[in-house]
């Protein structure tokens, strides 16, 4: 998405910006409703240890086990 969003500021495009929110939303999308309980269906407690753990969507230093 950054390539999308640099490359609407540098052309001036509003058009760029549209295109990189519509992919962002859909792969948000895809992630809460398939991804995300695909994975804790198929995981369990060792996928809901993972969550506690590690960052989702916004960049932070994952938390050490425990």
């Amino acid at each position: 998405m950054v390539g999308h969003q640099g490359q609407s500021a540098v052309l001036g495009r509003w058009e760029l910006v549209l295109c990189a929110a519509v992919v962002t939303l859909a792969m948000f999308g895809f992630v809460k409703a398939y991804e995300e309980p695909t994975l804790a269906a198929t995981f369990g407690a060792e996928y809901a240890a993972y969550r506690r753990r590690v960052p989702g969507w916004w960049p932070r230093r994952p938390r050490p086990p425990g």
